[in-house]
């Protein structure tokens, strides 16, 4: 099993870097390399916070993905599927990294094994304006950040399993965040009464 999460984890991250110097382009942007996120690096949003001090910023990206559970074989797709990118500007380096999602059938964690390439596309697209706007002061008034989800999955209301969530354990998926957010005001609301 441990063959199959690496090569399916390769098959995303190489997906990305096929398409990243073209995106570059589209910006005019250059002198930045892409690279898969270090096992070391904690996505946590309190530590990307504190990384971000420290010259990493950080963004956070929903995009849709396909998964497999390396244990059961089991797949399935998600709209909510936490991206996170870092950047340092005097390496010249982006990082990212696709958080996992758990299994429901065995509870184990699955991870990336494709993503299409229009979402990627769209992903690199919210990066390069992420990257003018923090790096370059360049910004886009036409969009916001909460416009960087397809209008496909603006519509999606099926739940999100936030218990099986990596990202959402750690705060940074905007699904689980929105779902937390909603529910403290409901038992504020419920206590009020």
């Amino acid at each position: 099993p441990e063959k199959t999460t690496t090569m399916a984890h390769d098959m995303w991250f190489s997906s990305f870097k096929s398409m990243f110097d073209e995106a570059l382009d589209n910006y005019d942007i250059s002198g930045w390399k892409i690279k898969r996120m270090p096992n070391n690096v904690d996505t946590d949003r309190r530590a990307l916070e504190a990384g971000r001090r420290k010259g990493w910023p950080f963004r956070l990206h929903n995009g849709r993905a396909k998964f497999e559970c390396p244990w059961c074989r089991k797949k399935w797709t998600s709209a909510y599927t936490t991206i996170v990118w870092r950047a340092n500007w005097n390496a010249g380096v982006i990082q990212i990294n696709i958080e996992e999602q758990g299994c429901q059938r065995c509870n184990r964690m699955g991870k990336v094994s494709v993503i299409d390439e229009e979402h990627i596309k769209f992903a690199l697209d919210w990066m390069c304006q992420w990257l003018l706007e923090v790096f370059y002061g360049i910004r886009n008034e036409e969009n916001s950040s909460s416009d960087d989800e397809p209008d496909e999955e603006k519509k999606i209301t099926d739940p999100h399993d936030c218990g099986r969530c990596n990202a959402g354990k750690k705060g940074t998926c905007k699904k689980c965040n929105l779902i937390f957010r909603q529910q403290m005001v409901f038992v504020n609301n419920q206590r009020r009464r």
